[in-house]
């Protein structure tokens, strides 16, 4: 599952935005859409010598390879952003779950093995299920502030709104909720971002601590299977022949909760932004209700996805440019999801946008199991935060800052205001 970052096709002297591209540091951290619109005029594929990888930023190329899992294999999606430390191979080698595949990670037949445990855990039924769970969670966060004027709703709101709502689907208890979160955020971080040597140490302690706390509750639950995904993972099995072995319910375990409550904190983060500047575009939505689930899709086209990895299996011709056998492709859906040749105007935040078929949960066979759990919290997130705070304001001169994260875009914070303390 995890290898040296330097392991991959011979570097490709690139002339022009090779050079320049870096979405890890600004400005094209913060905002890398100005970049990305020139890449797609100028060399819409070019080849990053920082990232060993070709980056495709056209619609049409991401889409396109996206459609053939039978040449671009998705074995290197969870290749590290920066190399490790030998030291960190240690730390790890030892985790039976960090030697196996997981459904991101895996094509064909061995990626179904995965994917239909996971289809089960998030039928519509179970997902519908959860609405007033979510409901729920997000009035008694929104309680916990609301006399305050004021908060952080990247801390106080959509973080742990998230993380409850995935945590409940695989039915760990409240109180271990904390400690998930933070192994999860360093599980991410060593795969995603680039880490000092003691940081790389202190996540890769956090990898080895989460996937102990997930074979214990996969024991458990073996136990005393009910409708929760840990469940759904040891007794679903696409090839009855072939269940998945222990170290690989781990394994996807601690992937799922990770995505699960990652990538929708950072969708959330990033719409509740969009939709407060303007102030007008809040106030629209609030009354009209209607548009929310129209204003979602819309976010999460905008600013709801970042880059995935793809691996060429063979010599390709792709946008007419030769790409080697065993080249590094990096899908940048975050520019794919600007492309003005599929989605008119596409710089402009528009509401009522149909069609949009963005990218923000893949597309074919690695699209999002939890896409429609993601949606459901999204629009529930909004509704209940446009009832109850319908004057909600984001706090003037705010520094607005997103983690640098490869796979991901999520802010450090958004602190709003609302009440007396809006005007």
């Amino acid at each position: 599952m995890f290898e040296s970052s330097d392991s991959h096709a011979a570097k490709v002297d690139c002339p022009h935005l090779g050079k320049l591209f870096n979405p890890l540091v600004e400005p094209q951290l913060n905002n890398p859409y100005p970049f990305y619109a020139r890449a797609r005029k100028e060399e819409p594929i070019f080849f990053s010598d920082l990232l060993g990888a070709w980056v495709l930023t056209r619609y049409d190329d991401v889409v396109s390879i996206l459609r053939q899992p039978d040449i671009f294999s998705s074995r290197d999606v969870l290749r590290p952003v920066a190399s490790w430390a030998s030291e960190v191979f240690q730390i790890l080698a030892n985790d039976s779950a960090m030697l196996v595949p997981v459904v991101v990670n895996t094509d064909g037949k061995e990626h179904s093995r995965f994917r239909t445990p996971l289809k089960q855990a998030f039928l519509p039924s179970r997902v519908k299920a959860m609405e007033e769970t979510i409901r729920t969670v997000a009035g008694r966060l929104v309680d916990a502030f609301y006399e305050e004027g004021g908060t952080d709703l990247v801390a106080n709101f959509t973080g742990p709104l998230t993380q409850e709502v995935i945590l409940r689907m695989f039915d760990i208890p409240q109180e271990d909720i904390a400690q998930c979160k933070r192994w999860s955020d360093d599980y991410l971080d060593l795969i995603s971002a680039p880490l000092a040597l003691e940081r790389q140490l202190e996540c890769a302690h956090s990898v080895v601590a989460f996937n102990a706390y997930m074979a214990d509750l996969a024991e458990k639950r073996s136990k005393r299977l009910g409708e929760d995904v840990v469940s759904c993972l040891l007794a679903s099995h696409d090839d009855k022949a072939r269940p998945l072995s222990r170290a690989e319910v781990v394994a996807n375990l601690a992937g799922v909760l990770m995505a699960g409550h990652e990538t929708t904190t950072g969708m959330l983060s990033s719409a509740l932004y969009r939709l407060l500047s303007p102030p007008g575009r809040w106030r629209h939505v609030c009354m009209n209700p209607r548009i929310i689930p129209s204003a979602i899709e819309e976010a999460l086209r905008f600013d709801g996805a970042n880059c995935f990895y793809r691996t060429a299996l063979r010599d390709v011709q792709v946008g007419g440019i030769f790409i080697p056998e065993g080249s590094l492709l990096l899908l940048a859906s975050a520019s794919a999801n600007h492309d003005e040749a599929h989605f008119e105007n596409a710089e402009q935040f528009d509401l009522g946008r149909s069609p949009n078929q963005h990218l923000a949960f893949g597309h074919g066979t690695h699209y999002c199991v939890g896409a429609s759990l993601g949606r459901l919290e999204g629009r529930i997130a909004v509704e209940v935060l446009s009832q109850r705070l319908p004057d909600l304001r984001l706090q003037p001169d705010q520094q607005i800052s997103y983690r640098p994260n490869l796979l991901g875009r999520r802010l450090d914070q958004l602190i709003v205001t609302w009440g007396q303390y809006a005007e």
